[in-house]
């Protein structure tokens, strides 16, 4: 009984890792081809792609945990998306949280996906009005 409970636990963490980890992804792709819609207006697109990765890797924990910052801090990043990309998945991973916790993350980065997924699309409909291919 006590084995089964532990394996049906241990279970549930690891699908509801894989449901992070996918979520994570997502956010990180609609993210990155948000920026690269702003190649279509500038001419060097280098210096954005620098603080758009400098930027993501600061806050969601991948240079420095983000348990090292002040508490005050960590609340504060986690109205950004950046934890959701890295830290949270981890989390979850390592079962750091409740099952109820577990849920509420996804369902912020779901949130996160959705947020990313419309402003992807809504860059990529501008951007096409700027495409101009010569010879096509």
């Amino acid at each position: 009984e006590v084995i089964g409970s532990i394996i049906l636990n241990k279970c549930t963490n690891f699908v509801l890792y894989l449901i992070s980890l996918i979520s994570a992804f997502l956010i990180s792709v609609f993210y990155v081809f948000s920026f690269s819609m702003a190649s279509f207006w500038v001419k060097e697109y280098a210096g954005i792609r620098v603080i758009r990765k400098g930027v993501a890797n600061f806050l969601s924990g991948s240079i420095l945990p983000l348990t090292f910052f002040p508490v005050a801090m960590q609340k504060a990043f986690f109205y950004l998306p950046f934890p959701y990309m890295l830290y949270v998945p981890i989390q979850v991973g390592l079962g750091k949280y409740t099952f109820n916790e577990t849920l509420y993350m996804i369902g912020l980065q779901l949130m996160w996906v959705l947020i990313f997924a419309i402003v992807a699309l809504f860059a990529w409909k501008k951007a096409q009005t700027k495409f101009m291919g010569v010879g096509v």
